[in-house]
């Protein structure tokens, strides 16, 4: 049976953004985060379907339970002016599937 799992690499950067957003000229305030987590969750692992059981690639189904003790962690991928949407900082965010 198989498992699909990703490896992440992260850099921390700092950008400047302007006072004032450049979509709607509101002052830079109030801001939608978007975000990766990596917090653990209790679940089941079962094999896809429409795959062969001896074969199968498994899939992980969440609990509907609280997330377990570990927190994990958390990474700001970019942001957004609340206002407008306008996006305000971005990081790369870049997904391949190599297998």
């Amino acid at each position: 049976m198989q498992l699909r799992i990703h490896d992440v690499e992260v850099i921390t950067r700092h950008v400047e953004i302007p006072e004032r957003c450049p979509g709607c000229t509101a002052q830079i305030g109030a801001a939608i985060e978007l975000n990766l987590r990596d917090g653990a969750m209790y679940g089941m692992l079962l094999p896809e379907p429409d795959e062969p059981v001896d074969a199968a690639l498994l899939e992980f189904t969440p609990e509907p339970s609280a997330p377990c003790p570990d927190a994990g962690t958390y990474f700001v991928t970019g942001y957004r002016c609340r206002a407008c949407n306008h996006t305000l900082a971005q990081g790369n965010f870049r997904e391949s599937e190599d297998w």
